[in-house]
């Protein structure tokens, strides 16, 4: 997004009707530039072209990484398919971006914030996968030290939240077997 002539961010989003719709707010309410791109950041030409952009595009002033895919289940039941799936969308793709968004990052004082999850630390019964991918997200604090104060690095670790990935009663959301792939990072 930019406002005047300085960018304030990009959101990047596998649910192209939800994101031209936000889009469409920030420009309507903030008079802000969007450009919105689609693309599965499990798919390996999709990652790498993504990659490529964000190296390319100098005006994104700040990266948030909140990718997600989940297959709450018991661990013999996921698949090891599923699990490569969750590996590469929660803690490759992540990994990818905020690496190739470092470079223009340092020359211009902005940042990347990395969402995780707090299950990656009070794991339950059927989050095995997701819950260590999340854990991944770590490697933020490895990068904020070694970039110190020339780049902004954060690591957010939220609980429960009200998104489709699930809620923690009933049939639904953790334990229930429900696949949750959203895959943006916005």
């Amino acid at each position: 997004m930019q406002t005047g002539s300085q960018n304030v961010g990009t959101t990047f989003s596998l649910s192209h009707v939800g994101l031209e719709e936000l889009a469409q707010q920030l420009r309507r309410d903030m008079r802000a530039f969007v450009k919105t791109l689609v693309a599965d950041l499990g798919n390996p030409a999709d990652l790498k072209n993504m990659t490529k952009t964000i190296a390319a595009e100098n005006r994104i002033m700040m990266l948030v990484n909140n990718t997600r895919a989940s297959k709450f289940a018991p661990s013999v039941k996921v698949l090891l398919a599923e699990v490569d799936r969750q590996m590469d969308v929660n803690a490759g793709a992540p990994t990818h971006l905020s690496l190739a968004a470092l470079p223009c990052f340092k020359e211009r004082d902005r940042g990347t914030i990395n969402i995780g999850s707090v299950l990656s630390f009070y794991a339950r019964s059927s989050t095995t996968a997701y819950s260590g991918t999340k854990g991944y997200m770590l490697f933020t604090l490895s990068l904020q030290q070694e970039v110190g104060c020339d780049v902004f690095v954060k690591l957010v670790l939220p609980a429960t939240t009200a998104t489709e990935i699930g809620t923690w009663r009933g049939n639904e959301g953790v334990g229930s077997g429900h696949d949750h792939d959203s895959r943006r990072l916005s």
